[in-house]
Formats: C-alpha cells, sequence, structure tokens
C-alpha cells in the first residue's frame, strides 16, 4: 500500500535528521528546509517545482530559488532529473557531499560539474 505524502515527507525529515543527528527539526530554518527539498528532490518529485512546493508546503519564493540555485549548478535538471550519485559510496551516504549541495541550494555554495557525476565546490561570495 503506497504511503501518504505526510507519511513521506516524515520519513524524509527523520532521514534528513540521521544525515545530522544535531539537527533541529525546524521549518522556518533555511538549511533545515533546502535538505528537506533535497531529499524530497531525490525520492518523491524529482526536480518539479510544482511538485516540491505541494509536497512540502513550503513558498513558492523559497522553493523556486532552492530550485533555480540547484538547476544553475546542473545539480537539478529541468526535465525532473536530480543528480544525487555523488551522495553515496558504497551504499553509505557521504554526508559531507549532502550537506554541500544543500549550501548550494541555499547560495551559500556555488558547485560546478566536473564531469563523472561530480562537482567542484566554492562559496558563493569568492570571485574566480
Amino acid at each position: 500500500m503506497p504511503i501518504s505524502d505526510a507519511e513521506a515527507l516524515a520519513l524524509i525529515k527523520t532521514e534528513l535528521k540521521g544525515l545530522d543527528p544535531a539537527l533541529e527539526e525546524n521549518d522556518s530554518d533555511d538549511i533545515y528546509r533546502t535538505g528537506v527539498l533535497l531529499l524530497a528532490a531525490h525520492w518523491t518529485t524529482g526536480a518539479d517545482l510544482e511538485a516540491l512546493i505541494r509536497f512540502t508546503g513550503y513558498t513558492r519564493a523559497f522553493v523556486a530559488n532552492v530550485y533555480s540555485r540547484m538547476l544553475k549548478a546542473g545539480l537539478w535538471e529541468e526535465n525532473g532529473i536530480v543528480h544525487t550519485e555523488h551522495w553515496k559510496q558504497d551504499n553509505f551516504y557521504l554526508t559531507a557531499v549532502f550537506w554541500a549541495d544543500v549550501l548550494v541550494g541555499s547560495g551559500e555554495v556555488i558547485a560546478e560539474p566536473t564531469g563523472n557525476s561530480e562537482f567542484r565546490y566554492r562559496r558563493a561570495d569568492m570571485v574566480m
């Protein structure tokens, strides 16, 4: 039997907590909400702006900002593809890589594809 969106969202929030046990569930915290969006895109909605808004209940402005940053970085594609291959190695999360992508979504870090499903990261305020 399929689970409801509310149940799926609760599971995503539990998984996010597993990626950082010190993280408090706080739907008003931008980093927390960005983590939820990235996991939701990975597991349920794909890179679909409208689906992410409906699924999470977050504001259009917030989701659209994260969405546009992820597209610009090449981590998400307009056709719905979400690139998360680099999050795992041997079926284990590389938590630093996941959180780097969260920082991309929040606008603090810029990611650039380097090929082979890998990305180079730098602070958003660094001039190249």
